[in-house]
């Protein structure tokens, strides 16, 4: 993972159903539902990489959406916290779409590396640095 703005507090990796009208809905809806929701927890570390183990219920295509949590509230916050996408297009100032979401879950363990965005005015959700 690249593009920390900070080593504050953690990051929150979630996973959500492929589909469009699903992705970023509700968890407790989700769940109440029967649909897949997972969240994984990582403090930042203090230099490097930080890396997270993300376990999918099976293989197959799921959305994620990975959060970096800086003001420690357990929720997105636009004006904190950035994101990431498995895709490496930037979202902007719209919702991301399950296209720019989906990654592919194997039976083998593999390694997907993501570069966080924070919002940065008019442009939307960019790189720390741009």
């Amino acid at each position: 993972m690249g593009g920390l703005k900070d080593r504050t507090r953690r990051i929150l990796v979630e996973l959500y159903p492929a589909d469009e009208a699903d992705l970023l809905r509700d968890k407790a809806q989700l769940l109440k539902e029967g649909e897949i929701f997972r969240r994984m927890m990582a403090p930042v570390s203090p230099n490097g990489p930080t890396h997270i183990c993300v376990t999918a219920p099976s293989p197959g295509t799921y959305a994620m959406v990975v959060i970096h949590d800086r003001d420690g509230q357990d929720k997105f916050s636009i004006q904190n916290d950035g994101v990431a996408l498995p895709k490496p297009q930037a979202p902007g100032m719209s919702r991301p779409r399950v296209k720019q979401a989906s990654v592919e879950f194997a039976s083998s363990p593999q390694l997907l590396r993501v570069h966080m965005q924070f919002l940065r005015g008019m442009k939307g959700f960019v790189p720390a640095g741009g």
